[in-house]
């Protein structure tokens, strides 16, 4: 299996892992955008890289502050849609079911659930450096 099979393999598997009961303690009654690492491993065909799996709890209205991520990202909707904002372009809508790519150091401008009422659920996978953070200022040189 090549790399980006195991990359897709490892996610898919994790987010079975986690399946949608995971979500049920998670209350919908704030409105920040909430993140919890779930998984962190060295990738062993990969020496230098290692896995994140970060769990995503979207709620209604909310959005989240400019940011980078110095790895590659790749963020999976399990339920509702989100907005997401990349560097110049347009927004994209990314549906439960479908899987968003960020290239590194990409600006994130924004992630928006535009549901008035559902919360929106999300795995990001990001595949990075271990010394470098998950996130940086938007600022941050690429």
């Amino acid at each position: 299996m090549n790399g980006k099979h195991t990359y897709i393999a490892l996610g898919a598997a994790m987010v079975t892992a986690l399946g949608i009961g995971f979500w049920s303690g998670v209350s919908a009654q704030s409105s920040a955008l909430r993140a919890k690492e779930v998984y962190r491993e060295a990738l062993a065909d990969t020496p230098g890289k290692e896995i994140r799996i970060i769990a995503l709890t979207i709620p209604p209205g909310a959005t989240s502050p400019a940011h980078r991520h110095p790895g590659d990202t790749f963020v999976y909707v399990t339920e509702g849609e989100l907005q997401i904002g990349l560097n110049e372009d347009a927004p994209v809508t990314t549906k439960a079911g479908e899987v968003f790519h960020e290239p590194p150091m990409s600006l994130h401008k924004s992630t928006l659930n535009p549901s008035k009422t559902e919360t929106a659920h999300a795995i990001a996978i990001i595949i990075s450096d271990p010394e470098k953070p998950s996130t940086v200022a938007p600022d941050a040189k690429p």
